[in-house]
């Protein structure tokens, strides 16, 4: 890795001292017009040296030179690993780790860019960069934000053999090994008292992020009425709630964690890391480790499916969901991947919101094409090439399966390979609700809502219900129609026995319970009898209409061997031709 250390800068620890050297000439090209500046990370390719623990080196080398007129006009390209973006940049541990062993590699479709040269006879040639520029030299990366790497012939071997190079390769191999490991760091090695301070710390840190990873395993919120404060501090009253973070960090005292309450008695105030927002920091790293992993087994089974769909929720945020469908080791899984705020997507990207922007206004249209353009973007910043997707579920509105502006249409214009699989439950959903058209159909459902309505409307009929029935009806939901399914199957399996209830109430001495139970009654078995002539007149519709189809097909036959029996007869009867 080049890190740029000039002497007497050593302890410098930015993004530059990682990945930038300072501008310099070759010494080999002292009349080189290009100005250079290289910039260098490490790659899972290291082969050369046996007794480094760390099996990656690469080298991002950037050229600044102009750039043509085709390659102008291409947008700004956006990888999250792409180190064009640090460059310059304060960044934790964390992100150099992941330049350095997992920087972002142009596909084997990508287009990189050319510089022009003159030619002995005054013609110009154009040089590309080539993947095997990159496969060659096996600690090159490339930015795809700078989009200008290139060189005369010979630089990137003479940069290859420069001192500074071999340098900072030793320094990336240092900064992983001690990232890895960081019991091995010379200062920690030096210093017992301070390895013992880190371990405590961590000590200290363990049940808090255990409490969190507990709660959020079981779908628990963590806040309560007052969330923070001295958590040991018996001037607490015992009205308010506190939480369930806090009454478990509370539990697990109790319960005899030692280190966890020396932890919270002797240490500041400012440094508890039980705070509001100290949880809402650790609980943003748990998440970005689990994003991490299913993305990491996506790419590992290479080829995907993504399932989407856009709702708003209880907070008026209208909420896009994206959920990834793939293999890992012979199982299918669908993982559920992000939440996306949609509008807060259109504000945020003014390229596609201005499109949609009214002169100027800020309103903003959710479209087809804007949805696709949200989720293509989001799935390229977590790294997964939308080459491999090779299919598409979403529900079956117009904004999704429009042919012309539909979401589906426009994302597969960037996925090439997706397929659009129809939603079945959608399409179930449809066919019922267009089926409460028929009369007799419609008078069902609402005598089932009258009398679920019946028994919920008081506690003593359902009382009833449930001694008779042994378990409550369920409500049709207004909106699901796979729901009300659920509601009639449950209706129609206890229908003897609710009648049992109806006419077991009907005999109460309550006028208004019993003439209403009485009605309902009634009213079930004019439904039941008006379903039966429904089903019966249907069933003779269908084999008045099979009739007529054999009849029409028997007249049909008997025709076409008419007409053939006429043709035969004409050619029998017809003189024949012949030389007298």
């Amino acid at each position: 890795m080049d890190a740029g250390r000039r002497k007497g800068d050593r302890n410098i620890r930015t993004i530059d001292s990682y990945f930038m050297i300072p501008s310099k000439k070759s010494k080999q090209n002292p009349d080189s017009e290009c100005s250079e500046t290289v910039a260098t990370t490490a790659s899972d390719n290291i082969h050369n040296n046996q007794n480094c623990p760390v099996t990656s080196d690469a080298t991002v080398v950037t050229i600044n030179m102009p750039l043509t007129s085709k390659d102008k006009e291409k947008p700004e390209a956006k990888h999250q690993n792409d180190i064009g973006f640090h460059i310059g940049k304060n960044i934790d541990d964390f992100t150099k780790n992941v330049l350095l062993e997992k920087p972002w590699m142009p596909d084997d479709k990508y287009k990189y860019p050319y510089s022009l040269h003159p030619k002995g006879n005054g013609q110009m040639v154009k040089r590309y960069l080539s993947k095997e520029h990159i496969q060659k030299y096996n600690w090159l990366v490339y930015s795809d934000v700078k989009q200008d790497l290139t060189s005369k012939d010979g630089y990137i071997e003479t940069h290859y053999r420069n001192e500074y190079h071999k340098e900072c390769i030793t320094a990336a191999k240092k900064f992983l090994r001690t990232y890895r490991q960081p019991q091995s760091e010379v200062v920690n090695l030096l210093s017992s008292q301070r390895m013992r301070q880190v371990e405590e710390n961590r000590a200290r840190l363990r049940p808090i992020i255990e409490s969190i990873l507990f709660l959020g395993r079981q779908n628990i919120s963590l806040r309560g009425h007052r969330d923070d404060g001295n958590l040991l501090s018996d001037e607490q009253s015992e009205i308010s709630n506190e939480g369930n973070f806090r009454a478990l960090l509370n539990f697990r005292i109790q319960s005899g964690d030692k280190v966890l309450e020396s932890h919270l008695k002797n240490t500041s105030s400012r440094a508890t890391y039980i705070s509001k927002t100290t949880q809402n920091i650790l609980i943003n790293c748990c998440g970005q480790e689990v994003t991490t992993r299913l993305i990491e087994k996506i790419k590992k089974a290479r080829y995907w499916s993504i399932i989407f769909d856009e709702t708003t929720d209880l907070a008026h945020i209208e909420q896009i969901v994206i959920v990834v469908r793939y293999l890992d080791e012979d199982k299918v899984r669908e993982d559920f991947i992000k939440f996306i705020d949609a509008y807060d997507s259109l504000h945020n990207n003014t390229g596609s919101a201005g499109a949609d922007a009214d002169h100027g206004t800020r309103e903003y249209k959710l479209t087809g094409k804007n949805l696709a353009d949200i989720v293509s973007k989001s799935l390229a910043d977590l790294g997964l090439n939308l080459e491999y997707c090779i299919g598409i579920g979403t529900d079956g509105c117009s904004v999704m399966t429009s042919e012309k502006k539909g979401a589906v249409s426009e994302f597969q214009k960037i996925a090439s390979n997706a397929n659009r699989v129809s939603c079945y439950n959608h399409a179930l959903n449809n066919a019922i609700s267009q089926s409460s058209k028929i009369q007799s159909i419609r008078n069902t459902v609402g005598v089932v809502k009258e009398v679920i309505s019946f028994f919920n409307q008081s506690a003593k009929r359902n009382s009833v219900l449930k001694s008779v029935v042994g378990k409550q009806l369920m409500s049709l939901c207004e909106t699901r129609w796979v729901e009300r399914h659920d509601s009639f199957i449950i209706f129609s399996e206890a229908l003897p026995k609710v009648i049992k209830a109806l006419e077991e109430i009907s005999h109460w001495n309550d006028n208004n319970s019993s003439k209403s139970a009485i009605q309902r009654v009634s009213n079930v078995w004019d439904t039941m009898a008006q379903l039966q002539s429904t089903r019966e007149n249907k069933e003779r519709e269908d084999e008045l209409s099979d009739s007529e189809l054999l009849e029409c097909t028997q007249s049909s036959q008997s025709e076409l061997d008419l007409s053939v029996l006429e043709d035969s007869e004409e050619q029998n009867i017809q003189p024949s031709c012949s030389t007298p």
